[in-house]
């Protein structure tokens, strides 16, 4: 198996969409999984929330990737 580099990206709209768009959470990882709804991809709301994440100027975002994902 061919090792794959891991690094740090600096946060891009890109890679917000990325991440959304392929996040699938864990049911058991809420308090009351019986209460849990599915997250379901928007990409106006991801847009919005990266603008807002964007315009806070003490804060930086980061992606952690493995190989080029």
């Amino acid at each position: 198996m061919k090792e794959q580099k891991v690094t740090m990206e600096e946060g891009t709209e890109e890679l917000c969409h990325g991440f959304y768009r392929n996040l699938i959470q864990d049911p058991n990882l809420f308090s009351d999984p019986t209460q849990f709804i599915p997250y379901q991809y928007d990409s106006k709301k991801v847009s919005a929330r990266f603008q807002k994440l964007q315009s806070q100027k003490d804060r930086k975002t980061f992606y952690i990737l493995l190989g080029n994902r």
